[in-house]
């Protein structure tokens, strides 16, 4: 075992992906030995053995290009799932398990991206947003799931990148991923903002999840499918961004919110106002002002489960 590689797990031990910190617990922490006496004879310790050596090479190709012309570069990664043995896909790149080893072999890689088409999105997402490696995404699926998913590698994991395979087959005016890059292209500045203040959250609901729950400006923000009346909305996604202490603006489609403070002392939590509108040239542009059953008569905040839309809500506070 090369000794930079075991004096890279031991300073970073606590931040180690889990799934490799736990393969090195086992066989006693060594910090120096071959590499089954490291991490023990496994189809996992060959993925390490191969990881490192791959990323070595790639590490000094990568130094030199920047050395010429240093731009941020990035390794994208052929994702398998957790009980994939390695060798039976091109093991050894930056798979979460891994991306330790291709950190501790050089620096030169400013991140790691993944090529994601598992249908657990979220949970591929969280594993690459995680130690400082921001969320950027050079492939993954198109169409009406690209549509929902980008909302939320946007806005929960600050992703600054996504970019469906085959974009050019989605250039239909009226394609639902078209609809959302839009109206994200609009959002664009004031979602880097609110991205960097850590003031933004995304989420996509369905028959696997129908509700999210997170914590914005003191309320607990209820998420849910937009289920009044005879319009039952069966998906929907979307963002949360807080612009003011009572302010949000967001967006997306087929979903309800509802606030609740936080404070066992604090006041009820009313909706003042709800105005759809849109950003031109960076500055908000009301629309209508919403009421009646659009607000569910003052107790909701809601997204028509038709079409992807942006809307302000501002709250108040009554005893």
């Amino acid at each position: 075992m090369p000794a930079e590689l075991t004096a890279y797990l031991k300073a970073h031990h606590n931040a180690l992906y889990p799934e490799l910190r736990a393969l090195w617990d086992e066989n006693g922490d060594k910090a120096a030995g071959t590499w089954e006496e490291v991490f023990g004879a496994t189809a996992r310790a060959d993925e390490i053995f191969m990881a490192w050596h791959y990323a070595r090479f790639i590490q000094a190709v990568t130094a030199r290009g920047k050395a010429a012309y240093n731009l941020p570069m990035y390794a994208n990664t052929w994702l398998m799932g957790d009980d994939a043995r390695p060798g039976d896909y091109p093991s050894g790149c930056p798979e979460p398990r891994v991306m330790d080893i291709w950190k501790a072999a050089g620096t030169a890689i400013d991140f790691y991206a993944p090529d994601l088409y598992a249908e657990n999105f979220e949970q591929w997402s969280q594993r690459y947003h995680r130690d400082g490696n921001p969320l950027f995404m050079p492939e993954t699926r198109g169409g009406a799931l690209g549509a929902a998913n980008v909302f939320y590698a946007l806005g929960q994991e600050a992703g600054f990148g996504f970019s469906p395979f085959g974009i050019e087959d989605e250039t239909d005016a009226k394609s639902e991923l078209t609809a959302s890059y839009n109206l994200l292209a609009s959002l664009a500045p004031l979602l880097a903002e609110r991205q960097a203040a850590g003031a933004v959250h995304g989420f996509v609901l369905g028959k696997f999840r129908s509700s999210v729950d997170f914590v914005m400006n003191g309320y607990t923000v209820h998420v849910t499918l937009d289920e009044l009346f005879g319009d039952r909305a069966t998906s929907g996604f979307g963002l949360i961004m807080a612009t003011g202490q009572d302010e949000f603006i967001g967006a997306g489609k087929g979903f309800r919110v509802t606030f609740e403070p936080r404070s066992p002392s604090a006041r009820q939590v009313g909706i003042a106002a709800v105005d759809e509108g849109a950003f031109i040239d960076g500055k908000w542009v009301p629309g209508r002002r919403l009421n009646g059953d659009e607000n569910d008569q003052g107790k909701a905040w809601r997204f028509d489960s038709r079409q992807v839309t942006a809307e302000k809500v501002t709250l108040y506070q009554f005893e």
